[in-house]
């Protein structure tokens, strides 16, 4: 584990006369003499890496999810997110009530293709396809 201070890269003033004092040598414990790593690194990485795709698929599994942290992220300043609650910005409708305005079926291509708004504090938004997919079924499950 490279919590282990034993483990670290030692580093040591070879003393040798003649040789730069400034330099310093190092020895790694990370590689044996072949100059490849052991199997206990690449155990490590490779659990890491599993990890790290199995996070990703799970998060790819919940659409509403990844859809609320986009309310939140891109919407939240001004409008309200969810079911209850006042939106922030006294002008701006709770995303709730977004399906009497929009037709959340065409939603996800509406926002993929960019959304104005003729409100002046409204920024323009457009998002990738899957990312307005997942935004749209997140508010499908907060309307009214």
């Amino acid at each position: 584990m490279l919590s282990d201070f034993n483990e670290w890269p030692q580093t040591t003033n070879l003393g040798v006369r003649g040789s730069n004092p400034f330099r310093r040598a190092t020895t790694s414990p990370l590689r044996v003499s072949n100059g490849m790593p052991p199997m206990k690194n690449l155990s490590l990485i490779a659990a890491w890496l599993a990890v790290m795709t199995l996070s990703a698929a799970a998060q790819a599994q919940d659409p509403e999810r990844r859809g609320r942290a986009l309310a939140q992220e891109f919407c939240g300043e001004c409008h309200a997110i969810t079911r209850h609650g006042r939106s922030p910005h006294s002008d701006a409708p709770p995303l709730r009530n977004i399906g009497r305005s929009y037709d959340l079926d065409d939603f996800a291509r509406v926002m993929s293709g960019g959304l104005l708004s003729g409100h002046p504090d409204m920024p323009q938004f457009r998002f990738h396809f899957p990312d307005a997919r997942d935004l749209r079924d997140y508010l499908r499950t907060i309307q009214e």
